[in-house]
């Protein structure tokens, strides 16, 4: 029998008819994916259940991907060792940065079955102290947490609303192309989560350049869904109340006029998780891949001809 926290009526109801997740093939699934880990020989994963299946719903139950999306969150740590350096766990700059608030996932869902949402506070850390890898490194951490406990964000997806407000071109200059293109694969090809919706606030001006390299950045089956408009994008301004109409305000903390408790409250709550989770990423380091066994060769650590658009100024403003 699996090892799963149960999902509540409403996500199963949703997981079945949007994630093809049905009881019997939970099971059958997860055997299948344990003896491609044994047997594979590159990849050193965990292999608990309630891991494993964020990675079967985070590609809608299809094995192949599955095996994919496991094989890229693995590799991210060959891939972009500054994301994932050794011994982060007890890197106390990790706290301090989480403690700032530039991360704050929402304790809080719109209703019972929505995604779960996320604040970005792009611009709300010193560059001349702080780098942007520092960040993602608390980031990986916290979607890591995320993905074992958060079933909204498992099953349902992430919105994520993105606040430039305060960016500066200091902060801008530390993504450099190689970095960026990095964060894309940790980020887009690697998380086992389906992006539902970006929020701009505080778009600075002539940062119409930000939202192309956006675009232009994501990968080919999220470029198909913003055809369709399933990927929702919209830019706001500093107009919340254009906000509200997406994301209400009984679920936004107190700094961007909601009625959530305020930001160093929910960061409170999550240095305590972060804190109760040592033993789990002290654990963590142990795994990875060991890219001289890969069958086809070591995989590149960039791949700038694929992905690769430009610098920001290369890039046109809208």
């Amino acid at each position: 029998m699996a090892s799963i926290r149960p999902l509540s009526t409403n996500l199963k109801l949703k997981a079945m008819s949007e994630l093809n997740e049905t009881s019997d093939r939970i099971q059958s699934d997860l055997v299948v994916l344990k003896d491609w880990l044994q047997k594979c020989g590159y990849i050193n994963a965990r292999t608990d259940d309630q891991f494993l299946i964020g990675f079967l719903r985070g590609s809608k139950f299809s094995i192949e991907r599955t095996k994919e999306k496991l094989d890229n969150y693995y590799s991210s740590r060959f891939v972009a060792p500054e994301i994932y350096p050794k011994d982060k766990y007890c890197n106390p700059k990790i706290l301090e940065v989480l403690k700032q608030g530039i991360s704050i996932p929402l304790p809080e869902t719109e209703h019972p079955v929505a995604p779960r949402v996320v604040i970005i506070r792009a611009g709300h850390y010193n560059p001349e102290t702080t780098h942007i890898t520092e960040i993602f490194q608390m980031a990986v951490m916290m979607y890591a947490i995320m993905l074992l406990e958060d079933d909204n964000f498992v099953v349902s997806g992430l919105v994520n609303i993105i606040d430039l407000k305060g960016l500066k071109a200091s902060q801008m200059a530390q993504f450099t192309p190689k970095l960026i293109e990095k964060l894309i694969f940790v980020t887009q090809d690697a998380l086992p989560v389906r992006q539902r919706a970006f929020h701009f606030l505080n778009l600075p001006p002539g940062l119409g350049t930000m939202l192309n390299m956006f675009k232009n950045l994501m990968n080919a089956r999220n470029r198909h869904r913003f055809k369709e408009s399933s990927l929702q994008i919209e830019v706001h301004g500093s107009n919340l109340e254009k906000l509200y109409k997406f994301v209400p305000k009984s679920i936004l903390p107190k700094e961007y006029g909601g009625e959530a408790p305020c930001i160093d409250e929910l960061m409170n709550v999550w240095e305590e998780k972060f804190k109760s989770y040592e033993n789990y990423f002290k654990e963590d380091e142990q795994y990875g891949t060991d890219e001289s066994k890969r069958p086809e060769g070591a995989r590149q650590k960039t791949n700038e001809d694929a992905m690769m658009i430009g610098t920001f100024r290369q890039l046109s403003v809208d």
